[in-house]
């Protein structure tokens, strides 16, 4: 009796294990031949593509992405209907593959443009859909919104105003001789100006352009006795340091250093050189 059971068993494993070879077999063919169609696709031959998508198709009936690649390759030779059979063959082996939605959209395309029945779109594309249209509606409103924000904005007093366009006007004319000065205009426009006015944002792009501009050569200040322009220029390169420490640190550091050395220690604009200089060095440390 056990000898019979052993014979079963042995015929039973004689017939399964040479089925799962050649299943083992057909799968790694059909990845060839999908890797090949894949390369021939890219390549631009649609019609050698397909065939051999087809061959993996009937070698692997379950890898359902091979459908839609196939009416990929059958729309690029303009086979409109073989593209057709072969999407709507895909969304129904596969209804939630991952490209299922937007195959399925374009076989509404192509029922519209023939005027064929219309497949029913299944309940989640239809939900998807109308998430899609209320967020692009929201945004559309947020738009419209900010617009009005930015048509009804106070106008500003006269001086203000005027005084702002007079500052970004001369930030441009002075940028490229003047960056520094050019920035400390941008900052005193923005000072005076609400965020909602169009001139706000058109001086934040001014500077921010000024800012990221090459710096020009600095010729080192010599030391001596201490004249008025002497104390001109320091008081000049103090404020473009506290203007550019923002932007450029080690320039920053090197106009304060100018300063310090064109001032007595008694200059008020000495003692501010020597404080700012000390935080500016205690934070790159």
């Amino acid at each position: 009796m056990r000898t019979r059971e052993g014979f079963g068993v042995l015929a039973l494993l004689l017939v399964v294990l040479p089925l799962a070879a050649s299943a083992g077999e057909q799968a790694r063919e059909g990845k060839a031949l999908r890797e090949e169609a894949m390369a021939l696709y890219k390549q631009r031959q649609f019609q050698a593509a397909g065939e051999r998508l087809e061959q993996a198709a009937r070698l692997t009936p379950g890898d359902f992405e091979l459908q839609r690649m196939i009416g990929a390759c059958r729309a690029m030779q303009g086979d409109r209907e073989g593209a057709y059979e072969a999407y709507r063959a895909y969304t129904q082996r596969c209804p939630g593959c991952l490209y299922a939605p937007q195959v399925r959209t374009i076989i509404r395309q192509y029922e519209e443009a023939n005027e064929l029945p219309l497949t029913p779109r299944p309940p989640e594309d239809v939900a998807r859909e109308a998430r899609r249209q209320e967020r692009l509606q929201q945004a559309l409103q947020d738009y419209e919104a900010r617009e009005r924000g930015l048509a009804e904005a106070p106008a500003l007093t006269s001086r203000d105003e005027l005084m702002a366009r007079r500052l970004v006007a001369n930030a441009r004319a002075i940028r490229r001789g003047n960056p520094l000065g050019a920035l400390a205009n941008c900052l005193e426009a923005l000072r005076r100006l609400p965020r909602a006015h169009p001139l706000h944002a058109e001086a934040r792009e001014l500077f921010q352009e000024i800012a990221w501009m090459p710096a020009p050569p600095l010729e080192a200040p010599t030391r001596g006795d201490h004249t008025e322009d002497d104390l001109r220029e320091a008081k000049k390169r103090f404020e473009e340091a506290y203007v550019l420490k923002a932007t450029n640190l080690e320039l920053a550091r090197r106009k304060l250093r100018e300063c310090i050395a064109l001032t007595p220690e008694e200059d008020i604009y000495h003692a501010k050189a020597v404080k700012l200089l000390r935080a500016l060095e205690g934070e790159e440390e």
